[in-house]
């Protein structure tokens, strides 16, 4: 009797430590990765108009709330807002700037609060949903150039290792033994 009792608490025991790896990993898969405000095209909704078009045009589109990404060129912090220069990149499958040398031009972002340049630094990848607001012209070396203008309402920031465009989830299979007899399981992980 001792030793049914002894191997229903084991197989008990083993059933629960299962299911408490399977909730953890759900837990950790539901908090994704930590973001800038809010992440970019999660909460607002915007209007998916090629980069190009908003460069030939973007007083047509001005009032219009697009996604756009690329790489931080400069940060200018002024008294009351923060200004990011950004060299336009295209967006994969899941809102990431591509790595390469494609770029559409350049544009700029106003934030209406302080973001440190140590943070949004050059080189950054990164992805915004924008008004646009007009155009603003400023001098690139020895030339002028028209960047379209936007008024930053959502960013997400990318870590500059590695662009991949896939989930970051992995899915294993894991066989335990033990004394009641042999047991199977899955276990779920996530990277960051």
């Amino acid at each position: 009797m001792e030793k049914q009792i002894s191997g229903w608490l084991e197989r008990y025991f083993h059933r629960l430590l299962a299911v408490g790896t399977i909730s953890f990993s759900l837990l950790l898969l539901s908090s994704g990765c930590a973001t800038t405000k809010k992440e970019a095209g999660k909460q607002a909704a915007y209007e998916e108009i090629p980069f190009s078009e908003i460069l030939a045009s973007p007083e047509i589109y001005r009032g219009k709330v697009v996604r756009l990404g690329g790489v931080i060129i400069t940060t200018e912090n002024r008294e009351k807002e923060t200004v990011l220069e950004i060299l336009e990149k295209p967006l994969g499958r899941r809102g990431r700037p591509k790595a390469g040398d494609v770029s559409g031009g350049r544009f700029r972002v106003v934030f209406e609060e302080f973001l440190d340049k140590a943070i949004y630094r050059p080189d950054r990848p990164l992805t915004i949903v924008g008004e646009i607001v007009g155009v603003e012209t400023a001098p690139i070396g020895e030339t002028t150039y028209d960047y379209p203008l936007l008024l930053g309402k959502e960013v997400r920031l990318w870590e500059k290792r590695g662009y991949r465009d896939w989930p970051p989830v992995h899915i294993g299979v894991g066989i335990s033994g033990g004394t009641g007899g042999t047991g199977g399981g899955v276990s779920i992980g996530t990277s960051f």
